[in-house]
Formats: C-alpha cells, sequence, structure tokens
C-alpha cells in the first residue's frame, strides 16, 4: 500500500555498518532517511529538523545515552512519532524503560529479518496517516472512562475504589472477550485500558491488541505478577501498550501514572480539536471561494 504522505525516518545507531544496512532497506521505500550515530546527536538534529519526523529507530546500547533515554527525549520534541527501540540484546530492565520512559510501539530484535522489518514500518506508517487523517473532536474537560480488565473480581474492586477517588467513570470485564464486547458497546471514548496479562482465554497482550482496533485513542497498560519477557515484547509489538506495571502496586505510584498519562490524552485530543478546527475554516474558505468564482 502506497503512503499518503513523505515520510521522515530518524535513525539513532553508533554501528555505522548497521545505519547503512537500515539506510538502504528504507530507502527503497522512498523514505526520508536522517541518521544519528548517538542520541545526544539525535535530539540536536530533531530540534533542527523543519518538517515532522514520522517514525524513529534507535538502538539500546550505544555510548553517553541509552536508546530508551533518546526515545524519552525525543517523544518530547515529536510526541507523535512513532518509536522503535532496536536491540541486539534481551534486557528485562530496558524493555520496562522503553514502555514505561519511552512509550515505545515497537520492540525489535537484531539481527533483524529485511521483509518483517520493511513490513512493520508500514503498518506502523499507515496507522500515523490514519491519525493524521482522522482526528477526533474532544469535548472540553470531558470526564475520563477507564476500563478495567481482570479475572481476579478482588483487583477489580481495589481498582475501582482506588480511581473513584478522582471521579473516574470506572467500567470492569472479567475477560478479554468481556472486554471486547464492552468496548463495542460504549457510546463514548474510552480514555484508559488497564488490562491483567494472565488471564483464561486470552491474554492481556491479545486483548489490548484488539481493543486497540475498537479504541485507538486510548490509553494502555498492562499490569500483571509476572516477569515475562515473551509477554511484555507481545504487549509492545501487537498491543502497543503505553505503561507496564507489576502487581502489587502502590496506590500513590498509580495514580500518579494514571493522572499523568490522562493529562497527556487530554493534550493530545485539544491538539487535534484545534487542528480539526482549522481544517474546518479551510474548507468553508474553499467552499466561499468556489460560490465567489462561480456568482
Amino acid at each position: 500500500m502506497a503512503h499518503k504522505y513523505k515520510h521522515t525516518i530518524l535513525l539513532v545507531e553508533d554501528e555505522a555498518f548497521v545505519i547503512k544496512a537500515l539506510n538502504r532497506l528504507f530507502r527503497k521505500e522512498g523514505y526520508h532517511i536522517l541518521t544519528a550515530s548517538s542520541g545526544q546527536k539525535g535530539l540536536e538534529l530533531l530540534k533542527k529538523v523543519e518538517k515532522p519526523v514520522s517514525l524513529f529507530i534507535s538502538d539500546q546500547l550505544m555510548p553517553g545515552m541509552t536508546g530508551v533515554q533518546f526515545l524519552e527525549k525525543a517523544k518530547k520534541i515529536f510526541p507523535d512519532a512513532i518509536r522503535f527501540l532496536l536491540t541486539g540484546r534481551s534486557d528485562m530492565d530496558a524493555i520496562v524503560d522503553a514502555v514505561n520512559k519511552g512509550e515505545i510501539h515497537r520492540y525489535l530484535t537484531k539481527p533483524w529479518n529485511d521483509a518483517d522489518l520493511t513490513l512493520q514500518v508500514r503498518q506502523s506508517l499507515e496507522q500515523y496517516e490514519l491519525r493524521l487523517d482522522n482526528k477526533p473532536l474532544l469535548t472540553p474537560k470531558r470526564k475520563h472512562t477507564i476500563i478495567v480488565v481482570d479475572d481476579e473480581k478482588e483487583i477489580i474492586i481495589a481498582l475501582r475504589r482506588l480511581f473513584r477517588k478522582d471521579r473516574y467513570q470506572i467500567l470492569a470485564a472479567t475477560s478479554g472477550q468481556e472486554g471486547l464486547e464492552l468496548l463495542k458497546k460504549l457510546e463514548k471514548p474510552v480514555s484508559l485500558i488497564i488490562s491483567d496479562q494472565r488471564m483464561p482465554g486470552m491474554n492481556g497482550a491479545q486483548f489490548l491488541e484488539r481493543a486497540k482496533k475498537i479504541s485507538p485513542d486510548a490509553i494502555r497498560f498492562l499490569l500483571t505478577g509476572y516477569s515475562d519477557m515473551d509477554a511484555i515484547v507481545e504487549a509492545i509489538n501487537k498491543g502497543e501498550i503505553h505503561r507496564y506495571l507489576k502487581k502489587p502496586w502502590n496506590d500513590d505510584a498509580l495514580m500518579l501514572e494514571v493522572r499523568q498519562s490522562l493529562e497527556a490524552y487530554e493534550h493530545k485530543q485539544e491538539i487535534q480539536e484545534k487542528n480539526e478546527e482549522l481544517r474546518q475554516k479551510d474548507l468553508q474558505l474553499i467552499e466561499m471561494d468556489r460560490i465567489a468564482g462561480i456568482g
């Protein structure tokens, strides 16, 4: 599928042969490629570019600044950009940091398969374009809805009690399937989805992957009592989670994560609303010019 926009990709990697290989691969697709050999150079480059960057691909282990640290800072400059972490090592702490700080969309391992990586990039840029083209309107100061999906009712009761202190509307489901059915019935958007990982029938990563198709703008948290690297990678690459949190949680820390994520959600929605207003005004001006031309 051909892209509607000319996309810019920033590659951040300290190994020159990796940069060369990725450059060669992505230029075949017609992307505009920028490169940096360190996180600091990548940030300096981002501050100078005039057009938005659609995708960051960063190595994890680099001198001076890790890939997670770079992506966390890069997100503040281009918050809408897709973020990939590409690494040759499986590091549990790095993966969790990549989710919670860099909010990555894909966790990929070296050596990569060219066809798979190209497909991942194409699909991610298609999603990026859809977000640009379909900007939902925001009701100012909206009441946020949170869906909690966990097969343990005690967990649901505890989270419901915790979140109601901030007057969020709380909906609950005891399985992934029940959560999906609930999402399809809702008339108002869901701001945040919190799911357990290990549940009968459908795990949290599988549920979040499907939930993303129904409510693509919702923030997604994975909450689990187990340290399972494969589950985290699956949740990143399929469910595109924003936070990976462990049970038992600290109430204050969890509330802070929720508040900060919902503030970011609101800010993003407000920007989309303003862009939609500008687009509508442009359409009105075009229509006025067309009518004037007929007259």
